[in-house]
């Protein structure tokens, strides 16, 4: 459970190796489990898994400081 006024993020991007593309989606939840947020972002000349990943979770981390959400 989280505490009260914190917000639960959480991303998952995909890769598609032939293109070099990720996709991403994010959803901000909060303590009682109401969505706050959500979008999905599309990524190009992606190299790897390991690069889609780190920006997975920056985008997520911009994504939460834009909807002004800073206990996550």
């Amino acid at each position: 459970p989280l505490e009260e006024g914190t917000v639960k993020i959480n991303f998952d991007p995909s890769f598609n190796v032939h293109e070099n593309r990720s996709f991403l989606g994010i959803i901000i939840r909060n303590e009682v489990g109401l969505i706050m947020g959500a979008c999905t972002y599309a990524h190009s000349h992606v190299a790897d898994v390991f690069m889609a990943e780190a920006q997975a979770c920056e985008q997520a981390i911009w994504f939460v400081r834009e909807l002004g959400f800073y206990s996550v």
